[in-house]
């Protein structure tokens, strides 16, 4: 197969991937940064999603740090739960990359659960975006996050370097401990 056939499936399945991404409420950034393709072609895809009245999700949120993301002991739990699943469900090393189908099912998941709490008690509360899930996973294969274990409950939980909390265990606060 000569090399320009090579490079067009590439570009075709790039394309694709993209507009997956689009789809499913990523930033454009983050879709620029996964597939490699430029402003241009990201933003046209993103135009063609809408056109086709498919972006389904928020995308105009950029890309955030754990201190705009885990801000208080319920978004550390949200992080928590988002991140502890991304683990589990995770193929690839999540240390030396990012694994969009892991992080992608994840964030189904963790958004069933909050359907689920909303449903029992209803509040207004923000949830965590893919953009965001994305921004966790990234602090975490730069080593600026982590999975850390209460030594009083015994839970595991996610916290960032970057966070604008002083709350370690969030999960020791909601039972007592």
């Amino acid at each position: 197969m000569s090399s320009v056939s090579t490079r067009s499936k590439d570009c075709v399945q790039q394309r694709k991937i993209a507009y997956d991404m689009i789809v499913r409420g990523y930033s454009p950034k983050i879709v620029q940064i996964e597939t490699t393709l430029t402003y241009r072609q990201v933003s046209l895809l993103k135009k063609k999603a809408e056109e086709n009245m498919c972006v389904c999700a928020n995308t105009s949120r950029s890309s955030r740090s754990g201190a705009s993301i885990i801000h208080n002991r319920v978004t550390k739990i949200e992080a928590s739960i988002l991140m502890l699943l991304y683990m589990k469900l995770a193929i690839l090393n999540i240390n030396e990359s990012i694994d969009l189908q892991a992080l992608e099912k994840s964030h189904d998941i963790y958004q069933s659960i909050r359907d689920e709490i909303i449903t029992l008690y209803p509040v207004q509360m923000e949830f965590l975006t893919i953009t965001d899930a994305w921004c966790l996973a990234k602090e975490f294969r730069s080593e600026e996050a982590m999975f850390d274990k209460c030594s009083e409950c015994n839970t595991s939980y996610f916290t960032s370097s970057n966070q604008s909390t002083l709350i370690d265990c969030p999960f020791c606060q909601v039972s007592g401990h």
